[in-house]
Formats: C-alpha cells, sequence, structure tokens
C-alpha cells in the first residue's frame, strides 16, 4: 500500500516533506531501516537518501527502482520512502 504524502510546489519541498514525515515519527539520531524506492528518478532518490541518512542512523539504506505502474497514480519521478525502527528488526543481521 502507498499513501501519496501530498504534492509540493518544487521536488526539493517534496523531498523535504518525505523527510519531516519521517521525523514527525522518530526522533533525529534514532536507528531505522529504511528503503528509498524511486520511479526513474535516481537523483532524486539519492537527494532523499542523503537527507535520511544525515538526520538519521540508517542501519539498512537500499534505494531501489519501483515499478513503472505506479507512475499511473503518481506521476511521472516519484521518489518515496518506507521505513520502521531497527528495533522491530531485532533478529535480522
Amino acid at each position: 500500500t502507498y499513501v501519496q504524502l501530498g504534492q509540493a510546489r518544487t521536488f526539493k519541498r517534496a523531498i523535504r516533506g518525505l523527510v519531516k514525515c519521517v521525523a514527525e515519527q522518530y526522533a533525529p539520531g534514532s536507528a531505522l531501516r529504511v528503503q528509498v524506492g524511486h520511479s526513474h528518478n535516481p537523483g532524486g532518490a539519492a537527494m532523499l537518501r542523503e537527507q535520511l541518512e544525515r538526520l538519521f542512523e540508517c542501519t539498512w539504506l537500499p534505494v531501489v527502482a519501483l515499478s513503472p505502474v505506479l507512475g499511473a497514480h503518481t506521476g511521472p519521478s516519484m521518489v518515496g520512502v518506507a521505513y520502521a525502527p531497527q528495533a522491530a528488526f531485532a533478529d535480522i543481521p
């Protein structure tokens, strides 16, 4: 399931909005497992990854290409983030 956070006037604002969404749930420096996804936007995904890395202790942070089918719902150049506290994965190295 995906949830659209909203529409921002600029791509940089959209990235800040995604990071803010994570920061509203987890304090800066929290240990998180994070996955960044994109649809034909590796540069945008790298920008999002960099900002998340600066704010959190990301113990797992791959960037993956998502199905272009999502573009029908999100538009071109989509980026997104999935995240959970590292503690939820205590049994995974």
